[in-house]
């Protein structure tokens, strides 16, 4: 867990738009929060695993190329 907190790390500091990265997730976010709190666990569960798969592809597509 810590080296992949590491590689995150090291990931969002080498974009050059870290903050415009995060904020359409300021939402899903939210939403992942209100599904938890109603005992929605299966549905929180399918947003989570939509909201990590968008994450990975906009990272894959947006991180610059190691120089």
């Amino acid at each position: 867990m810590h080296r992949s907190m590491a590689e995150l790390r090291l990931v969002f500091h080498r974009m050059h738009a870290a903050a415009a990265f995060h904020g359409p997730y300021l939402q899903r976010n939210r939403q992942i929060l209100t599904l938890l709190e109603r005992g929605e666990g299966e549905a929180a569960e399918t947003e989570l695993m939509g909201y990590l798969d968008d994450a990975e592809a906009e990272l894959l597509t947006s991180a610059p190329s190691p120089p």
